[in-house]
């Protein structure tokens, strides 16, 4: 029967297997697990470099085995090469990850202040016209024009509960 795979954080390793987090932000988690498979872990690497054969070495062997030292050498290359690849790959989506959180940061901020400003612009403009209603209401209670008195209660009464977001109804429009 089959072994059943097991996700690195489901095993009961006790060998001190590493996570690394990674916290560029508050907002951002990035977390590098030890994917090694479990007959892997723990291996000590060669201690020393082995040379590839030179030419003169591998005519001292048979063909067959001649034939075995370049499939190895050359295996040993490609497997060489495909680590450097994924190592450059490591490191682009790194750095383009750290651009990603930057460039999010920087939305963000933009948005916020642009919103302030937004709500800073909305108030003055709902606070000037609330001002220009207060003079109209005045102007028509001075000249006891009651056609514009109403008008003018109603003007004031719309531009107050704009300029503070409420929806009931203000009676005066000497309030501030």
């Amino acid at each position: 029967m089959a072994e059943k795979y097991q996700f690195p954080d489901e095993l009961d390793d006790d060998k001190g297997e590493k996570v690394e987090i990674i916290q560029p932000d508050d907002d951002v988690e990035i977390e590098i697990v030890d994917d090694t498979p479990i007959q892997d872990r723990g291996r000590k690497p060669l201690d020393k470099e082995v040379d590839d054969p030179s030419d003169d070495e591998i005519e001292t062997y048979s063909d067959k085995v001649k034939v075995r030292i370049k499939e190895l050498t050359h295996a040993r290359h490609d497997e060489r090469r495909a680590k450097e690849a994924l190592y450059r790959e490591k490191q682009e989506l790194e750095r383009l990850a750290q651009h990603m959180v930057e460039e999010n940061k920087r939305l963000k901020q933009y948005v916020n202040s642009g919103s302030e400003q937004y709500d800073a612009m909305a108030k003055t403009v709902a606070n000037s016209e609330l001002e220009k209603a207060r003079r109209e209401f005045k102007i028509a209670q001075e000249a006891f024009d009651s056609d514009a008195i109403m008008a003018g209660t109603r003007g004031f009464n719309r531009r107050q509960n704009e300029s503070c977001g409420c929806t009931k109804l203000s009676f005066s429009p000497f309030t501030g």
